[in-house]
């Protein structure tokens, strides 16, 4: 049982380590080309929600 933990664990490491494209060096977030923008103005209501 043990041994399976740490070749899964092992594995989401790698996976982790190679990042896909939207995640940033410094931890933010970047959207794919193509995607529409966020209009700053706008204001989310959580009771919509």
């Amino acid at each position: 049982m043990i041994i399976l933990f740490l070749l899964n664990y092992n594995t989401f490491a790698k996976t982790m380590k190679d990042l896909p494209y939207h995640h940033l060096p410094d931890g933010t977030f970047r959207n794919p080309e193509g995607s529409p923008l966020r209009d700053p103005n706008f204001k989310w209501d959580m009771s919509k929600w």
